[in-house]
Formats: C-alpha cells, structure tokens, sequence
C-alpha cells in the first residue's frame, strides 16, 4: 500500500508538471463573418505522453499485490502450501461461484486453492454485490485495479487530458458590442489535435478591432485501456478513481487484519 501511495504522490506530481511547462489546449478566435459571428475554437494537446500511464500501472500493480499477500497468508494460516494463489476479484456473482464456489464450499483448483479461513470475507467484497442496490460492479475501485493491472502486464495504458465540465471562456474586445452568444452544449469527443469549435460570439457594427479570450480550462487526465470483448468502449478512469482504488484496498486489507 505504501508503494502505492508513493506512486500515487509521484502521479500527480508530473500531471502538474507537465502542466506548467506544457501548453495542453490552445485557443484561437476565427474570422467574423458578414452578420457579425465569431467562433472560438479549441484543440487539446496531448502531452500527457505514456510516462504517466507507467505510474499508473505501477499504482494497480502494488495494490494487487497488496491483495494477493492477503491470500498468501490466508494459505499459510490455513496450512497448506504457496502455489499460484490470488485475490479473485469478480463483477458476476455467478462467475464467483463457478470458479471459486462459495465459502461454505470453496473449489480446489483455483485462485484460493487450500484458504479455509477468511472466505466469507473475500466473498463478501466483491463487486458484484453492488448489483444488490441496483449499483454497477464495474464501477467498484476494486474492479478498476483488477483490469488495470492484467492490461499492464500486456499493453500500454494510454492518458488523455479532457475538459472537466463545460469549457467556460470569456471573450475580451476593443470596440464593438456583444448581441448574442452561443455555447455548444453537447461534448465533442475531444481527439487530441483536432480542433473543435465550442463557442460563437455575435456583435453589433461597427465590429471589434480586436479579440482576445480570458480565463483557463480546467483539465483532467484520464487513463484507458481497451475494451473487453463484453465492453463496448475502452476502460478509462480518471486520477480521482486510483484514490479511491487505494482507500478501497486499504480497506480491505483493514477487514482481513481485525480477523
């Protein structure tokens, strides 16, 4: 867990770096047109780069590894021997039991081969039972460092930056008066280096001589991985899930000490 906070801490720590030496968006006004229109335009830069999806998965890594000293221990208490045990982490209930079985009658032949202690716990923090209240299991942190760390092992984790919320810019003008305005409502998909207009602005004549924007754009970096075969889009999450993967883990590991 400590090796994961200090990932986490090392994370941020280039997002704002990168940040302050980078220029991850730019902004240019177009040509006013007869009736007296001017669009805004904005490209994001994707200088994010793959160091950052690196951390990331160093991040899952320690926190799965976090999970599996859970059920080494659990093997050795239990008696039996240290073969290929893991932490089973599954968004079906009826995976878990195929595989697994159920606490009163756990499998033989798979991740928890030889546990005899603490199988309801392990049962019991899956993330399939968000399904419970209606909630969704691939929404569980918990589901977030299982797929982040078996993609790490075999594909790059990719990081993008994206607008948080709506793109609020001012328009600032020598001359000329603001008659209308017009805001794009919906989100475009924000490919990096393609360029999007998200805003018009209409002036009275005489028009402006000039026309700068004011304020920044907040942005987020968002880290994906492809898509399962029952996924229809690629697995992304943001810098704020890899905090709850760690208090969600942490957790966990809480529960199995007070055993």
């Amino acid at each position: 867990m400590l090796r994961a906070r200090q990932h986490l801490d090392e994370l941020y720590g280039q997002i704002d770096r990168l940040f302050e030496s980078q220029h991850p968006y730019s902004v240019r006004w177009g040509a006013i047109d007869q009736d007296g229109w001017v669009p805004l335009y904005l490209t994001l830069h994707n200088v994010a780069g793959t160091h950052l999806g690196v951390i990331v998965g160093d991040v899952m890594h320690n926190l799965r590894s976090a999970l599996d000293y859970i059920v080494a221990q659990l093997t050795l208490a239990s008696g039996a021997a240290l073969r290929r045990q893991q932490f089973p982490i599954y968004a079906l209930r009826s995976s878990y039991v195929r595989d697994q079985g159920t606490p009163d009658h756990p499998k033989k032949a798979h991740a928890i081969q030889g546990v005899a202690c603490g199988l309801t716990d392990i049962e019991a923090v899956q993330p399939y039972h968000l399904t419970d209240g209606g909630g969704d299991p691939h929404a569980d942190p918990l589901w977030h460092v299982h797929r982040f760390s078996n993609a790490d092992k075999h594909r790059e984790i990719a990081a993008q930056m994206f607008p948080i919320d709506k793109v609020h810019l001012r328009a600032s003008y020598v001359g000329g008066q603001v008659t209308d305005e017009w805001q794009e409502r919906k989100s475009p998909p924000w490919s990096p280096g393609s360029e999007y207009e998200f805003r018009r602005v209409r002036f009275a004549p005489p028009f402006p001589t000039e026309i700068v924007q004011e304020g920044e754009i907040a942005l987020s970096v968002v880290f994906a991985i492809s898509p399962l075969s029952d996924e229809t889009q690629p697995h992304g999450i943001g810098t704020e899930v890899l905090v709850d993967c760690c208090t969600r883990v942490s957790g966990i590991i809480d529960r199995f000490e007070s055993l």
